[in-house]
């Protein structure tokens, strides 16, 4: 069966990058390690400016609430942890379950708290298992921009699955997908539209597991009143 799926997203795979041919001599530019920098960098102070103007002025009080730092630091710790599990069903599909932590923090303190933490949990997993590859502060950008975006999605908002859905999209087929295909586009020999299709293959499939995975523990954490707790 896994073999089977495999051949199918090769397929798949070969497809997309007939259909990405001629779009590759506008995209060899993101490949470059100066010019995705310059990219993510400009999207992420993009998004900083907007979460701050959306939720600054709660955030000096936000994050010096003891409530918030002890949350927040479980939660890292949680994400670390479960970043060592991984349920392998191909080459093309594998579930881990790190997460579903930025989401709960997003919906809990916003979009700012939700950025900190996420950049801190990835320098964290870096230094604690630096062995699975080098350091890319780029990546570490894409990951705060997750954080933001989840914040600005979620948090004091209706929670509901096509709401859900749609954050996940986002983060899924813009941030994960694209943004960072570009920041780990100058550690790959094949550059950007190289790796562009195995990466969309990927989180395309994720994309309705981890919204059913996400929108079941926010049905949870309604239920325990725990957001209600949090929000005043």
């Amino acid at each position: 069966m896994g073999q089977a799926f495999d051949a199918w997203m090769d397929g798949v795979k070969e497809a997309l990058k007939v259909i990405l041919v001629p779009l590759k001599d506008y995209c060899v530019y993101f490949s470059d390690f100066w010019v995705g920098l310059g990219v993510i960098t400009l999207i992420f102070f993009l998004f900083l400016g907007f979460a701050l103007v959306r939720h600054g002025k709660e955030f000096p009080s936000l994050i010096r609430k003891p409530s918030t730092l002890a949350v927040s630091s479980l939660l890292i710790a949680l994400n670390i942890v479960l970043g060592y599990f991984t349920i392998w069903i191909s080459s093309y599909l594998r579930i881990s379950f790190g997460f579903i932590t930025q989401p709960i923090i997003a919906v809990l303190f916003g979009p700012l708290v939700c950025c900190i933490t996420g950049m801190a949990q990835d320098i964290l997993t870096y230094l604690l298992n630096p062995t699975v590859g080098g350091f890319l502060p780029v990546y570490t950008l894409c990951v705060g921009i997750s954080g933001m975006v989840y914040g600005l999605m979620l948090y004091r908002k209706p929670v509901s699955l096509w709401r859900i859905f749609l954050t996940k999209a986002l983060i899924q087929l813009i941030i994960n997908t694209v943004l960072n295909s570009i920041a780990l586009a100058p550690t790959v020999g094949s550059g950007f539209i190289g790796i562009l299709p195995a990466r969309l293959i990927k989180n395309v499939l994720l994309l309705p597991i981890q919204t059913v995975v996400v929108y079941l523990i926010f049905e949870m954490l309604k239920r325990s009143r725990l957001i209600q707790k949090f929000h005043g």
